[in-house]
């Protein structure tokens, strides 16, 4: 089981807002502290999800699953400019070359285009 830790240091949560669009701040930071390894998963997801969308507006949310041991997921919501399908090659580049090795070691996160 992961240790829940008390306060998500301040200074790590507002580099997460200054990459991401949350949405409901306080579910996110909830969420962070009982899962504080994802901070830096999603630093370095923002990295890589920059290499095939440069511009897009990422946005971050809490959602409820089954999917998971603990009934909901961290969320990041590529909000891709323009159809959605012209988005595809891009976010397939994505997941070849990053998504899918990483997603084997963060099943509590999952990254949609919308």
């Amino acid at each position: 089981m992961v240790q829940k830790i008390l306060n998500l240091p301040a200074e790590a949560f507002q580099n997460l807002q200054q990459l991401f669009t949350f949405v409901n701040s306080g579910e996110i930071k909830e969420y962070l502290e009982n899962h504080p390894y994802l901070v830096a998963f999603l630093q370095e997801a923002y990295v890589e999800i920059r290499k095939c969308f440069p511009t897009e507006q990422l946005v971050l949310k809490v959602r409820a699953t089954s999917r998971t041991d603990t009934d909901s997921e961290l969320v990041v919501l590529i909000q891709t400019i323009g159809e959605q399908w012209l988005a595809r090659p891009n976010f397939n580049q994505f997941k070849n070359e990053w998504w899918f090795k990483a997603q084997q070691h963060y099943e509590e996160v999952s990254i949609y285009p919308q």
